[in-house]
């Protein structure tokens, strides 16, 4: 884990949002981005979750992406509920 207090690896992996989840394969080929909850701020089963864990067990998935759901990282500002594209 790093911490990106100026943000250069979220620009860099295009995070906009925070939640967002890029999983990449040891070949460097993106296999997924997106969110991995269900909603801001709530843990559980949802669909970005289910698919990181399929991929990263070597089990293929259609999904190759999913909603994020959390705070800006431009605009610091956290008071409503993004959906990242």
């Amino acid at each position: 884990m790093h911490d990106d207090l100026d943000g250069k690896l979220a620009e860099q992996f295009g995070a906009e949002t925070s939640g967002y989840v890029v999983l990449y394969d040891r070949q460097g080929r993106l296999l997924f981005h997106g969110g991995i909850t269900g909603s801001r701020g709530h843990a559980g089963d949802n669909e970005g979750e289910a698919t990181v864990i399929a991929l990263v067990n070597g089990e293929n998935s259609h999904e190759k992406q999913a909603p994020v759901y959390g705070c800006s990282l431009l605009n610091k500002s956290c008071s409503q509920e993004v959906a990242a594209k």
